[in-house]
């Protein structure tokens, strides 16, 4: 462990480190070890710097977008959030992180999970709050169909792609053929049928692929398959197959116009296959029949997906905002109140049953569009991360990584987002190099793409983490200075007590924290003295400034620049509120309420106009590259000039 962490905590002392951090609303600093080049190859397009987010699949602008709320361990807002305006600084772009792109499918496993994938490689998955990315797939390839079973899930897409998720991360199984897969059913971890295009079919069993033969050349777009109820497909020419022994029997189910778009079967046996023109059909154990949807709209809406809770319960989607329910006995047209997507091209649905019996049940489609149904009726949903966003790090591979609300952990790399799993549902607070912080004295460790628990034996809120060689240091809500070694939390004596939001390390060796009431503690290996700062605004951040000087943000637009003996003031601004600051030596953000950015590394505060009203909570920037910015209800935006 490195000396001076060692001696504060043996002797109860605080100790001098090597960087500077995160401040508890805010985001980390990453001018110390653990800020790394950005990959050279992802670039700005309009100025030719590296750039940390390539631009998210097109799709519909999404104009359903909650109001911001406030998330009780941050600081309060003291307005609500005017809508974005294009941003005019050259080098600053903002993305929405709601604009996920084409959902072309959707599966639910109905006691743990819900997926959703589309095109250029969308998977979603839905961890409580939003329908996330997970881990990006190792394709870029349209995704067309996905099921799974046992703690596997299969996704099939374009040019013979196929996937599956297994423990949290993704293989690749190249199935022998380059015909676009449509649709998959899986019997079992290991076994599954995918089906597609020219009535290919492939089997997928013990870690190998065979083909089969379907017997006819329609495209068949959806399969289904399970222990008690077989393995279907059905596609075009109203085609429904069933699989037995090893030979797939046909049947014209529907007219020779129609395609059959999905199949699903509920757990007393029915089964119900929807497709083109509305078209809806239904077995009842013996024989398929047509049926009726009550559909009046002229012409007939195409059907994409089915998915039910029971033969009772059942939901097919559609074009042009069309959803349908079978209650047992008819079907019936569901009220779409929208706003928005009332018309949507709606491509798949699905649902899961909670413990509590409530029932989540979500469709979406094309253009980023989504519906989540509430009552008798389906409102807009925004798919994505919508949550906000607390705390970010640039890590060694140039990877970003982002810390929100409701245990969120957001990834970008090589212009793709995806998730992890932190392991928590607590709200996360801050993010530094390989550790994370958030509520309920809760710190994380990354390990390669696990999340692992750090002792911490506190509850209070941990509002500030920062990575060192060789551990930690975190500081909490009550007062508390920890030291991080080997995964436990140490509490540091002579901690300064109060509210503390940041802490930090300065190149000339001394650690740095400050919170509630404008207080800056100093400790440079003798224990921690107050730092006169002048000022009794709370203060959310901290930042290096030089060898032995720190910056500090908070209320009431306040940047100080402070050392061991005092601070001076460099910005004030009563009508604004600065929660995060960090970057680099040549690249320093302060940011906050209302879209305010302003650049500290010119000797004085310089505002950015941005063109955005968002609230910034964090801003971090490793040795070369743009600084990324994140924020509330999902802003995430970088700045490179």
């Amino acid at each position: 462990m490195s000396r001076t962490l060692a001696r504060i905590l043996v002797a109860s002392l605080a100790a001098a480190l090597v960087a500077c951090g995160d401040g508890g609303a805010g985001g980390a600093s990453d001018a110390g070890s653990d800020a790394r080049d950005v990959p050279a190859d992802v670039r700005d397009a309009e100025t030719g710097a590296p750039d940390l987010v390539a631009d998210l699949p097109p799709g519909d602008a999404d104009d359903t977008a909650a109001d911001p709320t406030d998330d009780p361990a941050l600081p309060p807002d003291p307005g609500p959030d005017v809508p974005d305006v294009p941003p005019p600084v050259k080098g600053f772009k903002s993305f929405d992180l709601a604009r996920v792109g084409n959902v072309r499918s959707m599966w639910a496993s109905l006691d743990s999970s819900i997926w959703a994938v589309g095109d250029a490689g969308l998977a979603l998955r839905w961890d409580g709050t939003d329908l996330v990315p997970v881990a990006p797939p190792p394709t870029g390839k349209d995704l067309f169909g996905v099921s799974g079973a046992e703690g596997t899930v299969v996704a099939v897409g374009a040019a013979g792609t196929a996937i599956a998720w297994r423990d949290g991360r993704w293989t690749d199984l190249a199935p022998p053929v380059t015909e676009d897969l449509l649709g998959v059913g899986v019997l079992s971890a290991d076994e599954f049928y995918a089906v597609g295009k020219g009535a290919t079919i492939v089997h997928w069993k013990a870690g190998a692929w065979d083909a089969m033969n379907a017997g006819m050349t329609h495209d068949l777009h959806a399969a289904w398959a399970s222990s008690a109820g077989g393995v279907w497909a059905v596609g075009a020419w109203g085609s429904v197959l069933q699989l037995k022994g090893t030979v797939w029997v046909h049947q014209q189910v529907g007219a020779p116009g129609t395609r059959f778009r999905s199949i699903w079967r509920s757990p007393d046996g029915r089964m119900f296959a929807v497709g083109s023109g509305g078209a809806v059909a239904m077995h009842n154990g013996v024989v398929w029949k047509l049926q009726v949807t009550n559909d009046a709209a002229d012409p007939p809406r195409d059907l994409h997906q089915v998915f039910g809770f029971a033969s009772d319960e059942v939901y097919a989607v559609g074009d042009r905002g069309v959803v349908i329910r079978y209650d047992g006995d008819k079907w019936g047209v569901q009220t779409v109140a929208g706003p928005f997507n009332t018309s949507a091209d709606l491509r798949g649905v699905a649902g899961l049953v909670l413990p509590d019996g409530t029932k989540p049940l979500f469709a979406a489609g094309t253009g980023s569009r989504a519906l989540r149904a509430e009552g008798k009726s389906w409102a807009d949903r925004r798919l994505g991360v919508t949550r906000g966003l607390s705390g970010v790090t640039v890590r060694a591979d140039g990877e970003v990584v982002a810390v929100g609300a409701a245990g969120l952990v957001l990834t970008h790399r090589d212009g793709r987002f995806g998730t992890l799993d932190a392991g928590t549902k607590v709200d996360l607070l801050s993010a530094s190099g390989d550790y994370v912080s958030g509520a309920a004295g809760t710190l994380r460790r990354r390990d390669g793409d696990v999340l692992v628990e750090v002792k911490t034996a506190t509850g209070q809120d941990l509002s500030d983490v920062w990575d060192v060689a060789d551990g930690a240091w975190a500081v909490g809500r009550a007062g508390g200075v920890f030291g991080v070694i080997d995964d436990v939390a140490n509490a540091a004596g002579g901690a300064p007590g109060g509210r503390l939001e940041a802490v930090c390390t300065t190149p000339g060796g001394a650690i740095v924290v400050a919170g509630a009431t404008g207080r800056v503690w100093w400790n440079d290996g003798d224990g921690f003295a107050e730092v006169p700062s002048g000022v009794t605004s709370d203060l959310w951040d901290l930042a290096p400034a030089g060898q032995d000087r720190v910056f500090a943000v908070g209320d009431n637009g306040l940047v100080l620049s402070c050392g061991k003996s005092g601070c001076d003031r460099l910005h004030e601004e009563p009508a604004s509120f600065l929660y995060g600051v960090g970057g680099r030596a040549d690249l320093m953000l302060a940011v906050g309420w209302a879209g305010t950015v302003l650049r500290l590394d010119g000797g004085a505060a310089e505002p950015l106009s941005t063109g955005q009203f968002r609230v910034y909570r964090a801003v971090a920037a490793g040795p070369a590259g743009p600084a990324a910015l994140v924020g509330d209800d999902g802003t995430f935006a970088v700045y490179g000039p």
